[in-house]
C-alpha cells in the first residue's frame, strides 16, 4: 500500500520547498487525525471554528456519575468524528473511567479521572477494520 498521507506535525517548510516530507499509511493518518480532533477545543483552529471536540467542555463539569460522564464523552467524540473524519465509517466509541489519586505532598492530594477511549470503525477506502486507543486525564480536583 502506498504512503499517501502526510505525517503530523506537517513540515510546511519542506513541503513548500519541494523537498521530501514524511508520509504514512491511511490507518496511521486516521489515528493522528483522531488524536488531533480530540485534543482540540472548539474555536482553537482559525480555519474552522467547529473543528475540535466538546470533550474539553466536559473536563471540569461535575457530572453526577461515571456512567453519565462516559455517555457524555462518547457522544462528544462521536459527534466530532462523524463531522471531521470522513475516512472512517461505522464508528463506535467505548469509554472506561477510573479515578486516580496522587499525593502532591503530605497535606495535599489530587484526584483525577483517567478516561480510556477506544474508537473502532471501518476504513472506507480499503474496507478494513480500524481500532484506535487513547487515554486522557480530566477534572483536576485538589484538596
Amino acid at each position: 500500500m502506498k504512503l499517501n498521507y502526510y505525517s503530523l506535525p506537517l513540515d510546511t517548510g519542506r513541503l513548500i520547498s519541494g523537498k521530501k516530507t514524511e508520509k504514512m499509511l491511511l490507518g496511521e493518518s486516521v489515528a493522528q487525525h483522531l488524536h488531533l480532533v480530540m485534543t482540540t477545543s472548539f474555536g482553537e483552529c482559525q480555519f474552522d471554528k467547529s473543528f475540535g471536540c466538546a470533550l474539553w467542555n466536559i473536563d471540569f463539569n461535575n457530572v453526577t456519575s461515571d456512567a453519565k460522564l462516559k455517555e457524555n464523552i462518547a457522544e462528544a467524540i462521536l459527534k466530532s468524528l462523524r463531522r471531521h473524519e470522513k475516512r472512517l465509517s461505522n464508528i463506535d466509541v467505548s469509554i472506561d473511567v477510573e479515578q486516580e489519586e496522587s499525593n502532591i505532598d503530605e497535606k495535599k492530594s489530587r484526584i483525577k479521572k483517567l478516561v480510556h477511549i477506544t474508537i473502532s470503525g471501518l476504513l472506507t477506502q480499503i474496507d478494513d477494520e480500524f481500532v484506535y486507543y487513547e487515554h486522557f486525564y480530566i477534572g483536576p480536583l485538589s484538596y
